[in-house]
């Protein structure tokens, strides 16, 4: 259900994995026969390693809370660490389109033209982009848009806006086909309940997890456009 992790790719290697992307690359020419040959390409390739890490929560329940809540509350841990195991993955996207060398850096204000400014970074292979915001940034930017006589329909240019509120002065501007997460062991979440090791205590050990990397393979994919 999250809208920013079931736009990015998926692949499922175990192990180590490694992504070659295109730095950069002469375009090509138009040819005449017999005049003389174009210039040879200039190809740079670079090399985005994943190695995933366990993202992880965990609680200890008492035997006597499940005993009198029953099998209802158990359900209800197991929602509740799927969520946030969601939410940590998606602020990990985040993270790294905001810290990586791959993201174009712009500076704008954070008003009507801000998304537009990161649009005119992409590369070409941008081709579905949406914007990554706070809802407080957001919510600025369409207040300043009533009050400040700039009245633009819609400062997102029509983008979809999806919200991660760990982007406090900011927003992101791209196509999240562009990031790619490695999970060696799989996309669902895995939950373990361990009713013995601590079961001369009366306690209940509920572990959930899932391992993953999680990278941005794609140059000017993403453009991140902070306030001047």
């Amino acid at each position: 259900k999250s809208p920013i992790l079931s736009r990015i790719r998926k692949v499922f290697v175990k192990g180590n994995y490694s992504v070659q992307y295109e730095a950069s690359a002469t375009g090509a020419v138009q040819h005449t026969e017999g005049a003389n040959a174009p210039t040879e390409e200039t190809l740079a390739l670079g090399t985005i390693n994943f190695i995933a890490k366990y993202f992880k929560k965990w609680i200890r329940v008492s035997d006597t809370v499940l005993a009198l809540r029953g099998e209802e509350f158990m359900d209800y841990l197991m929602r509740e660490f799927g969520h946030q195991l969601a939410i940590a993955l998606e602020n990990a996207i985040v993270a790294e389109i905001t810290a990586s060398a791959l993201s174009a850096k712009v500076t704008n204000d954070l008003d009507n033209t801000a998304t537009m400014a990161g649009f005119a970074a992409l590369s070409d292979e941008a081709v579905n982009p949406v914007v990554i915001t706070s809802k407080a940034v957001y919510a600025a930017i369409m207040n300043a848009r009533a009050t400040t006589g700039a009245k633009i329909e819609d400062p997102f240019n029509g983008f979809e806006v999806l919200f991660n509120n760990t982007l406090s002065d900011s927003i992101l501007v791209g196509d999240l086909d562009g990031v790619v997460a490695n999970f060696p062991e799989g996309d669902d979440f895995q939950f373990i309940v361990d009713r013995t090791s601590l079961a001369e205590q009366d306690l209940v050990k509920i572990v959930g997890k899932v391992l993953a990397d999680i990278h941005l393979v794609r140059p000017n994919g993403f453009a991140v456009v902070t306030a001047e």
